[in-house]
């Protein structure tokens, strides 16, 4: 099954983070807040069907929600979530894995 790595890097100031996947909630947590030394807040993956998935993150104390289509398949798919500096969610994929120091 393919894996999906989520990445909640930077931004996040002790806010409640959650992800679903297809609208199934995986992911709630709360006092999210990005490490400044390697722009990492947390992280987590799932294995996921091959297909079409969407995935949504949202930070219900900002009242922000972003939704990303996804096509899974053997390979792993890496996703960063990201909060700009108006507090707007951004999202961007890759096939290799975020660096961190």
């Amino acid at each position: 099954m393919p894996m999906l790595h989520v990445a909640l890097q930077e931004g996040f100031n002790g806010e409640r983070v959650t992800a679903a996947i297809n609208g199934r909630e995986f992911f709630s947590r709360t006092g999210v807040k990005t490490r400044m030394q390697i722009g990492l807040a947390d992280s987590f993956e799932l294995d996921q069907p091959p297909g079409r998935a969407t995935l949504a993150v949202s930070i219900p104390e900002r009242g922000a929600t972003r939704s990303l289509e996804l096509q899974l398949d053997q390979a792993p798919l890496y996703v960063a979530v990201s909060l700009d500096t108006s507090g707007q969610i951004q999202m961007r994929t890759s096939r290799e894995p975020f660096g961190y120091v």
